[in-house]
This record gives structure tokens, C-alpha cells and sequence, in this order.
């Protein structure tokens, strides 16, 4: 298969369903699409004001779920800007799942990449807070470019961002796969990559394996809850010599780009360590901790 053909049609994650409608009427150029995304979605720890009970969104896997709310919560086209109180409340998964959504309903390969931004701030110097951004097929150019929907001209400015949001710098995004070679070779200082300021458990080498491993999933377009956990993704994981050269090849194989694409697929297939089970553990930050049933 063409890589690009893969890209371009829905996972089960991605699929509208009943909600493709929505779509029909929506812009072409990658600005207003993920101007788009802004008028419906506030991030869940953005400090933007939002009623308490709308917090679980954060646990709707499936983008016909997350459509069925913003429209409950606002009836009206994806066009029109939502205060936040009326917008369905997530995190940059979501943001990025909506936009590839969006893109591939036009036909347009997109996927979900997983990896750290150095480029957000969260006032500490150097912190590479975890992200997820959409990668996108850009046929004049032959290439795919990272775009991050959810900066806008405020966080742009508060960032301090010198570049194109739209087309990053991939020495700008640190892919899960990268991060994890620099953390076996000793080029980084691991506590400054992770998704906790405060626990020290939510820095250093379990963020980056973990986020290396979805990153894999994203490419294989299985595109679960950033809580989502199991096997070689958990705190607890043993890992052995023979682990560790397994996961060295697969950060390897997620920096290959579409030269590795039938390969990354394989190892996903056939790791029962890697493939998403029946039931996997959810540490969600809106809900107990508990396991649950999915469907990839």
C-alpha cells in the first residue's frame, strides 16, 4: 500500500460517522481548518474558564463522540467561534485527531504525531512538555509537514514561536522516537522531557518511552487517549536487554518516514506488547483510574 492511501481515509478513532456532514462545507486552506479546531476545542489545563462537568470530554476516544458534543453544547457550523464554556473540552490529541479528521474527509493524508515541544512555556527553561501535533501531506512540495492546529496568535506570542506553526521545524518538534535516541546515547538531560512539572515520575525515561511507543500507534492510526496504557508503555514495565534493542529499533523505524511504512506496521501487528489489547488501563486526569474495554 501506498502510504499516502493509508493516510488519507479514517480510522476507527478518526471516523465522523453521522457528523460527516459537518464537514461539507468547510474550507480548503490548512489556516482556516485549523482556525476551525479553535473555534470548538480549549484545552482542558489551558486555564480558560469552562464548567467543571464538562472536564470528562477528555475521555471521548472517538471523534463522532467529540462531534455529537460540540454540537449538543453549540448548534451551529464548525465555523462559528464558541466561548469557552460551549466548547468540548480536551487535550492536544483531540486537536490534533480533529484536524486529520477534517483532512482526511477532504481526501488529504494526515496523521497524528507524538513526541515533546520544547517550544511551549511553561516557565521552566528548557522543559520539552509532551504534544501531540497532526503531520500532513503537502502534495505541491512532496512532503509531509508538522502542523500544530492549537497555537493562535496569543500563544504564538506568549511562546515566543519564531516560526511557522504550520510547517515546524522538525528540530522544533521532538518526536517520541528521537527523544528516545537521545536519551540512550546521553544527548539529553531526561528530567527536562515529560508531562509532570511537580512528579518527578512524570519526567525522564517513562514519558519518553511511552510517548515514543503511542507515536507508533499514531503511525499505525491507532489513535487512543494519551492515558491510555499497557504493556512496555507502563511505569512498571521490566525491561531487559533484548526489550531495550527492541526499543531502540522501533524509535528508529518512527524517524524512517514512509521508508519504513510496511515495517511499522509489522512490529505493531505482531508485538503483543506494542498492539492495543481488549482492555487497557486508563489513568485518566478527569475520572478514577480503572480499566476499560476499546475498540481500535
Amino acid at each position: 500500500m501506498i502510504p499516502q492511501d493509508f493516510y488519507r481515509t479514517h480510522s476507527k478513532q478518526s471516523d465522523p460517522r453521522a457528523y460527516a456532514y459537518l464537514f461539507d462545507a468547510l474550507p480548503d486552506d490548512l489556516d482556516s481548518l485549523c482556525q476551525v479546531v479553535r473555534n470548538v476545542y480549549v484545552h482542558y489545563m489551558s486555564g480558560r474558564s469552562f464548567p467543571e462537568e464538562h472536564k470528562p470530554d477528555v475521555d471521548l476516544r472517538d471523534i463522532d463522540k467529540i462531534l455529537a458534543t460540540i454540537i449538543a453544547r453549540y448548534d451551529a457550523p464548525l465555523t462559528v467561534e464558541r466561548p469557552p464554556e460551549q466548547r468540548f473540552v480536551g487535550c492536544c490529541r483531540d486537536a490534533a485527531l480533529l484536524l486529520a479528521t477534517m483532512l482526511r474527509h477532504k481526501g488529504i493524508p494526515a496523521r497524528l504525531r507524538v513526541g515533546f515541544a520544547p517550544y511551549i512555556n511553561l516557565g521552566v527553561k528548557d522543559f520539552a512538555v509532551d504534544h501531540v501535533i497532526t503531520e500532513v501531506w503537502d502534495a505541491s512540495a512532496n512532503r509531509w509537514k508538522f502542523v500544530d492546529a492549537e497555537q493562535d496568535a496569543y500563544l504564538i506570542e506568549h511562546n515566543q514561536i519564531d516560526f511557522d506553526v504550520h510547517d515546524i521545524p522538525h528540530d522544533r518538534f521532538i518526536t517520541g522516537g528521537m527523544a528516545w535516541q537521545q536519551l540512550r546515547s546521553g544527548k539529553i538531560a531526561p528530567e527536562l522531557y515529560g508531562w509532570e512539572l511537580d512528579d518527578p515520575t512524570g519526567r525522564g525515561e517513562w514519558p519518553i518511552r511511552n510517548r515514543m511507543l503511542v507515536d507508533l500507534l499514531t503511525l499505525n492510526k491507532v489513535e487512543l487517549l494519551l492515558w491510555d496504557t499497557w504493556g512496555w508503555m507502563n511505569l512498571d514495565a521490566h525491561l531487559s536487554g533484548e526489550d531495550l534493542h527492541a526499543l531502540d529499533h522501533i524509535a528508529a523505524l518512527t524517524l524512517e518516514d514512509d521508508k519504513a511504512f510496511e515495517e511499522v506496521r509489522a512490529v505493531y501487528a505482531e508485538s503483543p506488547l506494542i498492539n492495543a489489547p481488549a482492555q487497557v488501563m486508563c489513568y485518566s486526569p478527569a475520572a478514577p483510574w480503572r480499566e476499560v474495554t476499546i475498540d481500535v
